[in-house]
Formats: structure tokens, C-alpha cells, sequence
């Protein structure tokens, strides 16, 4: 037979004691004292006691857990985030679960559902590239559960959100793009319906006009976030009868793709073609030529979304929505930079 767990009750019956004792002392409350305290939990490790927080939470309402949703996780730039999360609420008291969307709005309205259920005392949101209604947001602000959202949002959405100035990131890399000479540039971007991408579009355009360069619509192409996505594009884009002298692409493994396929051509990057990045990943550092991309402050961006949520949750927010914008950091490298350059790194 399977051995009986070991309940507050059982703790309360050897101490002589009665359980709301033992459960006050397991949550260090004050009005126990330390010799009970400490009886209390020799006795709970000895006998392999185990808390049953779904029990605790259902009764509170609420739990120490935040639930944190990631379209995936294999990033650096998503695991650095959750790092910033983590390092911010554990300072709370807090622990965090994470769940993917792998980018679909089906398993973000489930991983959502399934985080509410089990009494998280917040969410923290980085929209799938599908969400394109927001139903499953509003029932659980319904619920009066506080929700922040991070990186990927949309103006649609009242709640309290952190993500990155995208429009002066776009801005910066187009910007520096045509001072190296660029002068038919194409655009790489995941879909406009999410605020991110519609505001590099934005900078990208506005970049354009600053400089007096005009803008090809035929270079303006929606992909995935993925190398295989960007190679099919600039294969596309490199047969066309005026193909691009620049790529600035809204992620790395986009330009990673372009890269790829660039060299299959022997085209020379940076001198015949330059390319830019979104997001600093680690790999962008070690390609050759190595990428320039737009640094996002990740960990950053975890913490403040963090702090956020736990104001919220303890009371101590201010009654409108909150937006925090991070400031983004454009980091030059060989991909865009002329060959006399090649091997020095700057940040703008």
C-alpha cells in the first residue's frame, strides 16, 4: 500500500498542538514562537511534510506563484527575461511558472486558463504571433487578476505593459543603414497587428523619409521568426529585378537566414550587401561577419514587468494602466559596417 502523506493534522497531533498552530508556525507568523517555530519544522522535515499549496490557494484566493506566458522559451532573449522575473519577485516572496504559446493563440488561451486555475496571484504576457482577439485577457481582468504585459502587446489591451521603444530602434538601425551608404533597403517583419512590429515599421518608414530615401513596398515582406523564414525571403527578394543593398530584419534568426543565404550567393557582406539584426542574440557576437543588432535589455524589461505585477497584486499600483518604455541600445558590428571597420564594436 502506498504510505499514508503526512498532513498538518498528523504534525498537530505529535506536538499537541492544534493545526492552525502548525500552519501559522510553517508561515513564520509572528504570534508563534521561535522554540514552536522551530518544533514545527524539525518535526515537518523528519516527516517528509509537504504543503498542499493548491489547497492553500484555493483558500486564500490567491498564491505566492505568478504565471508567466513566452511565445517559447529557446531564446536568449525570452530566457534572459524570465532570468530578470525571477530575480526581481523572488525579493517578493514569489516563485514563477512558465508556460509556451510556441506562438499559437490556442495554447496561449489554455496556458492562460490553466494558470488561472490554479490561483496565480498574476500573469505576465508576451503575446503569440496569432493573437489577434483578446477574449481570454479580458475574462481573466474580469476575475480581477492582474496582468502585465511585456515585449509583444497591443494598444487594444488596458492593462499595465513594459516593452522597448521599437520605433527608435527601427529608427537607429535604418538610420545607420543609409549614413553607411544603403540606399534600397529591405524590411524583414513579423505581423503588424502586434504593437512591436508595427512600431519598427513605423521607425523604418520614418527613417526613410528623414533621409529623403524612398521606400519599395516590393521590399516590405512579412515572415516568421526563423532562419529558414529569412533565407526564403532574401532568396525571394535577392532574384527581384532591383534587389537590396541593406536587410534589416525585426529578429536575429531572421538575418541569420539572410546571411545564410547570401553566402550560398558569394555576396559579400558588408560591402555589397549589409545586414541588421533585432534582439542580440549570443550567436549574432560570433558569425562572421559578426551581426548588428538591437539590444533589448532584457533582463531589464523581466524586472520591471515583475516589479509591476507585484504592485499591483499587493495594492500599491496606481489606478491607470502603466506603459514603461526601455530604452533600446543599437550595437554596430562587421554586417553593416564598412571592411576598413571590420572587428570593432560600438553602441549607440
Amino acid at each position: 500500500m502506498k504510505p499514508e502523506k503526512t498532513t498538518i493534522y498528523h504534525l498537530a497531533e505529535k506536538l499537541n498542538v492544534s493545526p492552525s498552530t502548525v500552519s501559522r508556525a510553517l508561515k513564520d507568523h509572528p504570534r508563534i514562537s521561535k522554540q514552536m517555530r522551530k518544533r514545527v519544522v524539525d518535526l515537518a522535515r523528519e516527516l517528509n511534510f509537504e504543503p498542499n499549496i493548491m489547497a492553500a490557494n484555493l483558500r486564500s484566493g490567491h498564491s505566492k506563484l505568478i504565471g508567466m506566458i513566452v511565445p517559447y522559451q529557446d531564446t536568449a532573449f525570452f530566457s534572459s527575461v524570465i532570468r530578470g522575473v525571477e530575480d526581481e519577485i523572488l525579493q517578493h516572496g514569489y516563485q514563477v511558472i512558465v508556460a509556451q504559446s510556441n506562438e499559437q493563440l490556442a495554447k496561449e488561451i489554455k496556458a492562460l486558463e490553466a494558470l488561472s486555475a490554479t490561483q496565480v496571484a498574476g500573469v505576465l504576457l508576451s503575446l503569440s504571433r496569432e493573437t489577434d482577439q483578446f477574449d481570454h485577457i479580458n475574462a481573466l481582468k474580469d476575475k480581477q487578476k492582474p496582468i502585465v504585459l511585456f515585449d509583444r502587446s497591443s494598444f487594444q489591451i488596458d492593462c499595465d505593459k513594459v516593452v522597448l521603444d521599437d520605433f527608435q530602434a527601427a529608427f537607429d538601425a535604418v538610420s545607420h543603414l543609409i549614413s553607411s551608404g544603403c540606399s534600397n533597403i529591405a524590411i524583414l517583419h513579423g505581423p503588424l497587428h502586434l504593437d512591436l512590429y508595427a512600431e519598427r515599421m513605423r521607425g523604418f518608414l520614418t527613417a526613410l523619409k528623414a533621409a529623403s530615401v524612398a521606400h519599395n513596398e516590393d521590399l516590405m515582406v512579412c515572415v516568421d521568426d526563423t532562419t529558414e523564414s529569412g533565407a526564403d525571403a532574401a532568396a525571394r527578394l535577392m532574384k527581384s529585378p532591383n534587389p537590396p543593398d541593406a536587410f534589416f530584419t525585426t529578429s536575429d534568426y531572421m538575418a541569420l537566414g539572410v546571411m545564410s543565404y547570401l553566402n550560398t550567393l558569394n555576396v559579400d557582406v558588408p560591402d555589397e550587401v549589409k545586414v541588421v539584426g533585432f534582439s542580440n542574440e549570443p550567436f549574432t557576437r560570433w558569425l562572421v561577419p559578426s551581426l548588428t543588432t538591437i539590444d533589448q535589455q532584457s533582463q531589464e524589461m523581466g524586472r520591471v514587468a515583475a516589479r509591476l505585477l507585484v504592485q499591483r497584486i499587493e495594492g500599491h499600483g496606481v489606478a491607470v494602466a502603466q506603459k514603461v518604455v526601455i530604452s533600446p541600445k543599437l550595437v554596430i558590428r562587421d554586417s553593416s559596417t564598412s571592411r576598413e571597420s571590420i572587428g570593432r564594436e560600438s553602441l549607440v
